[in-house]
C-alpha cells in the first residue's frame, strides 16, 4: 500500500515548509490536507508553489475542508471513513497559538481538536506512524531540564495556550500505546 499522508496546519508556515519537504522525499505519497474554508485560497496558491519545485505534487494533493473541533473532523462520516481506511500517516501541526486567546477556544481547538485527530488515528486500520508538532511551552513555569515524560509535574502555566497544550499531548501520551 502506498503511503497517504493526513495533515492538519497547512497551509500554516510550519505546515509549508514541511510538505515541501515531505513532497520531495516521498514522491509516491499522496496527502490530504484539512483545511478551514477561509484558507483554500491560500492553500491552493500554497500548493501550486510546491507543485513548481516538486513536479507531480498537485496530482497528489487534495483539499478537504473540515475542522479539528467537530465530530468527524467536520468532514462528514463518509468523507472521514474514506480517510481514516487510506490515511498510513498523520502529521498533527493544527493548534491555537494565540497567547492572549479565550480559555474555551484554546481548549476546543487544542485539546478536543487533538482528542479528535487521535480518534481518526485509532480508526485508521493502515496507520503506522503519528507525527504530533508540539511546543516547549507545554512545561509552564517549570525550568531547567523538562522530560517528556514529565508533562503533568503540577507546574503553573502563565496562558491558556500553555494549559491547554500541555493538556492535548498528555492525551497524545496517554493515548500512544492504541
Amino acid at each position: 500500500m502506498s503511503r497517504h499522508v493526513f495533515f492538519t496546519g497547512f497551509p500554516g508556515f510550519i505546515g509549508r515548509q514541511l510538505i515541501g519537504r515531505l513532497s520531495r522525499a516521498e514522491p509516491e505519497a499522496s496527502f490530504t490536507f484539512l483545511i478551514q474554508d477561509q484558507v483554500r485560497p491560500v492553500a491552493e496558491r500554497s500548493i501550486a508553489a510546491i507543485e513548481a519545485e516538486s513536479e507531480g505534487f498537485a496530482e497528489r494533493a487534495k483539499l478537504v475542508s473540515g475542522d479539528i473541533t467537530l465530530p468527524w473532523l467536520g468532514m462528514g462520516e463518509d468523507v472521514y471513513r474514506q480517510e481514516a481506511d487510506r490515511t498510513t500517516d498523520v502529521w498533527h501541526l493544527a493548534a491555537v497559538y494565540d497567547l492572549s486567546v479565550p480559555e474555551p477556544t484554546a481548549y476546543r481547538v487544542n485539546v478536543v481538536g487533538t482528542a479528535n485527530i487521535l480518534d481518526l488515528c485509532e480508526e485508521a486500520p493502515n496507520l503506522s506512524r503519528l507525527d504530533y508538532v508540539s511546543t516547549c511551552y507545554v512545561s509552564g513555569a517549570r525550568t531547567g531540564l523538562v522530560r517528556e515524560s514529565e508533562l503533568d509535574e503540577g507546574q503553573t502555566f502563565k496562558n491558556h495556550y500553555e494549559s491547554t497544550r500541555a493538556w492535548a499531548e498528555m492525551e497524545v501520551q496517554r493515548r500512544m500505546h492504541r
